[in-house]
This record gives C-alpha cells, sequence and structure tokens, in this order.
C-alpha cells in the first residue's frame, strides 16, 4: 500500500527504511524518501515507527516475564540457627 503518495512511497519501502535503522521520520525520509513533500503521511510513518520499536521490546518483556515467573517458583533458602551449628 502507498503511504507516501506524493513521493510514491509504500509502507513495504519505509518498513525496509526502518530495518536498515531508520529510528524516526527525518531518517525513514533521508531512506526512502517518504514524507518529503506535504507530510500527510507522517502519522501513518509514525505508526510504523512505533510498531517496529514494539516488535523489538515484545521478545525482551517476555524474557523478563519469564524470569520474574522461575523467580517466584523457586523458593528462597531458609537457613536456620541449627544448621548453621552443625
Amino acid at each position: 500500500m502507498y503511504v507516501c503518495h506524493c513521493e510514491v512511497v509504500s509502507d513495504r519501502s519505509i518498513c525496509d527504511a526502518i530495518a536498515a535503522g531508520a529510528r524516526d521520520l527525518e531518517e525513514v525520509t533521508a531512506l526512502c524518501g517518504a514524507g518529503a513533500a506535504c507530510s500527510g503521511c507522517h502519522a501513518t510513518i509514525e505508526e510504523l515507527l512505533d510498531d517496529a520499536a514494539a516488535a523489538v521490546r515484545a521478545p525482551q518483556l517476555v524474557r523478563k516475564r519469564q524470569a520474574l515467573r522461575r523467580q517466584e517458583r523457586v523458593p528462597a533458602p531458609v537457613f536456620s540457627a541449627s544448621a548453621a551449628a552443625s
């Protein structure tokens, strides 16, 4: 689908620019030209940037939640005075 009609840039081209390292609107514009003319597509480009950032964060959040769940399941060691004297 065309996102930037002025520069005839598709969502796929914008996603390729993001995958190549673009992290904001200016970098996307520099890499593929989208958003350079009228700014009518800026909101959609920002959405694509947000979606890409969320996709990167999601696996990290899942791993963090899994680690927290593992910690909750493993009881903390209990040390007693009689065990310490032995």
